[in-house]
């Protein structure tokens, strides 16, 4: 059938060409049109989103859980208003506030331990959902032009790629206070509270359920969980106490998987293999192994399959840029 229809295309006139190109972007147009996102009607209270109402959900069973909490810390040369950066913070936001802690009159070893015990303190500060802000900013002054700054989100606010446009908006509003100029952001055509209230709305309309029917029968029969050997028990309850590693690789180390990763994309022209599914195949050999069970669940686009990718291609793959939430 597609050899036929590529036959076909191959014989359309430039005339008939051209209608076929403008109908399919008419229905392109129009598909984008009727799934586009609506400013919604009423400003507050905005509904949480099905992924923020789970982590509000998981913070209610834990008392001082810090899982969630995403810390960043800069360093700051050069002269710094606090005042300015305070409002600055308090413009997108306007219950934002700023903590300012001066250790410049400390000594030097003093001063470093004072501002480690700042950072773990502020890092695993515990976010009270119900009555908090989600976001702590700290201003720590080591010297006259020397400065760091702490800035805490709970997740259910940000994301990674969130975060990132939160820093470049702060810095071009800092900016422009010092110089006593206007803002020059852009207003948001849409905001996540927007993306919320519709995405509820749509999957309320039947999809949820379509969802849920889909994947209790895609993952019926699956492991819970995988019972991999530890070297210690599993805990009565979970924490999120953990550990990291940092491993140093040699210069010549680096340079030889570069070239065997570019030898390899090369490959993967030619062959069509990605080594990536080669790892994957690999690393569930491994899982079935130590944990006795034939079948292990990944999460990949392969995994998710025609059906998910159909549904993301609606709404639950967008990714809405957010100054604040």
């Amino acid at each position: 059938m597609s050899g036929g229809l590529n036959e076909r295309l191959q014989n359309l006139t430039p005339e008939q060409r051209a209608v076929l190109e403008k109908r399919l972007l008419e229905r392109r147009v129009e598909g984008a049109r009727r799934n586009a996102v609506p400013r919604r009607e009423v400003f507050s209270p905005v509904p949480l989103s099905y992924s923020q109402e789970l982590l509000w959900l998981l913070s209610q069973f834990e008392d001082r859980g810090v899982a969630y909490n995403a810390p960043a810390a800069f360093r700051l040369r050069g002269s710094i208003d606090a005042a300015v950066l305070e409002r600055a913070l308090a413009e997108p936001e306007a219950d934002s506030s700023l903590t300012t802690i001066d250790l410049s009159a400390r000594k030097p070893e003093e001063r470093e331990q004072e501002l480690q015990r700042i950072l773990q303190a502020e890092s695993e500060h515990p976010f009270d959902l119900r009555s908090d802000p989600v976001m702590r900013s700290t201003l720590v002054k080591l010297a006259d032009d020397d400065y760091v700054f702490v800035h805490v989100l709970h997740h259910i606010a940000t994301d990674g790629y969130s975060r990132a446009i939160i820093f470049r908006d702060l810095t071009s509003l800092y900016d422009n206070i010092a110089a006593g100029l206007p803002s020059t952001l852009p207003e948001l055509e849409i905001q996540y509270g927007d993306y919320a209230a519709w995405h509820r709305n749509w999957l309320d309309g039947g999809v949820l359920e379509q969802q849920l029917d889909y994947w209790k029968a895609r993952l019926a029969g699956s492991p819970t969980r995988l019972e991999l050997p530890t070297d210690f028990a599993r805990p009565p309850v979970r924490s999120a106490q953990g550990d990291h590693r940092s491993p140093r690789r040699s210069q010549r180390s680096c340079i030889a998987t570069r070239a065997r990763t570019t030898s390899s994309s090369e490959r993967r022209s030619q062959v069509g293999t990605e080594r990536s599914s080669r790892a994957w195949s690999a690393t569930s050999s491994i899982r079935s192994r130590y944990a006795s069970t034939s079948r292990t669940i990944r999460r990949s686009e392969r995994c998710w399959g025609e059906h998910a990718r159909r549904r993301s291609k609606r709404s639950s793959m967008r990714t809405f840029p957010t100054r604040w939430s």
